[in-house]
C-alpha cells in the first residue's frame, strides 16, 4: 500500500488538514492553485472522506485468497452484501468484456463467478495492478449447490 500513489497522496492530504492549516498557508495554496479559500477547503474535506473510506476498506486489504464460505455467509447476514478489496491486472481487464471482468471480480472476492448486483471501485493503481473495492450480493442457495456439486465431483474423481 505504500507504494500506491492514489492512496497515499490522499492520505498525506488528509493528514495536512487534520494537522490544521493557517490562514497563511490557506492564502498561499489559493494563490498558487488559483483556487478560492471555499475550494481548498472543499478538496481537503473531499480528501478527508476519501482517507477515511480507505481506512474502513483497509481491514480488508487486499484479498490474496477468495473468501471462504463462513465469512461470506457472515457477511451476508451482519451487511446484506460481500464485500473485499482485489487486485486485477490491466491485462485482465484490457483482454476482457464487462462480463469477463465482472466474473473476474467475483471469483477473487469469493472464488467463483456467484456473486450479484456487482458494484467495484477503484481506489488505486501500483504499475499494472489496480485495487478494486468490490461489493456484490450471494444467493448462499447457489452457493450450497455449487459445494454440493464439488463434493460429488470430487468423490467421483476419488471413485
Amino acid at each position: 500500500m505504500r507504494n500506491m500513489n492514489g492512496i497515499q497522496f490522499t492520505r498525506l492530504v488528509a493528514e495536512i488538514h487534520a494537522g490544521g492549516m493557517d490562514d497563511d498557508l490557506y492564502d498561499f495554496l489559493a494563490a498558487s492553485m488559483d483556487l478560492t479559500r471555499s475550494e481548498i477547503h472543499e478538496i481537503l474535506e473531499r480528501a478527508e472522506l476519501a482517507w477515511e473510506e480507505l481506512k474502513e476498506l483497509s481491514s480488508s486489504f487486499c484479498l490474496d485468497h477468495p473468501l471462504n464460505a463462513v465469512n461470506i455467509s457472515n457477511q451476508m447476514a451482519n451487511n446484506g452484501c460481500v464485500t473485499g478489496v482485489v487486485m486485477v491486472s490491466l491485462d485482465e481487464l484490457i483482454s476482457n468484456d464487462l462480463e469477463g471482468f465482472l466474473d473476474i471480480l467475483s471469483n477473487r472476492l469469493i472464488g467463483n463467478s456467484l456473486l450479484q448486483d456487482v458494484q467495484y471501485k477503484v481506489l488505486s493503481n501500483h504499475e499494472d495492478q489496480l485495487l478494486i473495492a468490490v461489493t456484490g450480493i450471494v444467493d448462499e442457495n447457489a452457493l450450497a449447490v455449487e459445494a454440493y456439486d464439488l463434493v460429488i465431483h470430487r468423490d467421483e474423481n476419488e471413485n
